[in-house]
């Protein structure tokens, strides 16, 4: 790969993540769901690749996207909480294709809790705490 291929890859990943972060910030429901149908599709798209296509996602990017995601399990929109579990789905299927990391785990685990409604289940040793974030 070129550097001038390198560095077209990464500006298509910028604006592809700021497009994404842009929608899911805008009041519009409809423009939250246009944005997850879209982070849906190019990842869907890049892991059916190997991860190799024109946009390639790595750890720091996925951790991004998924931090976005998470955040959509709150929406008001039936249908965006649905794609945003649908790309949280397609990182886990597809965690072989990057460096998933534990924390990446941690935030799916208490945004699930959350969710679902689990009462604060709080570990008395600190250190036992730490280990688990």
């Amino acid at each position: 790969m070129t550097d001038l291929q390198a560095l077209n890859d990464s500006t298509e990943l910028n604006q592809l993540m700021n497009k994404f972060n842009q929608g899911l910030k805008n009041d519009s429901k409809f423009q939250r769901k246009s944005a997850l149908e879209s982070m849906r599709k190019q990842l869907s798209k890049s892991f059916d690749e190997g991860n190799k296509g024109s946009i390639g996602f790595g750890k720091d990017t996925v951790r991004l996207v998924l931090k976005s995601t998470l955040n959509c399990w709150n929406d008001s929109m039936e249908k965006c909480r649905e794609l945003a579990t649908e790309i949280i789905e397609l990182a886990l299927n597809n965690c072989a294709l990057f460096e998933w990391e534990a924390d990446m785990t941690s935030m799916i685990l208490m945004a699930l809790a959350n969710r679902l409604g689990a009462k604060e289940l709080k570990e008395p040793s600190e250190e036992i705490r730490l280990l688990m974030y």
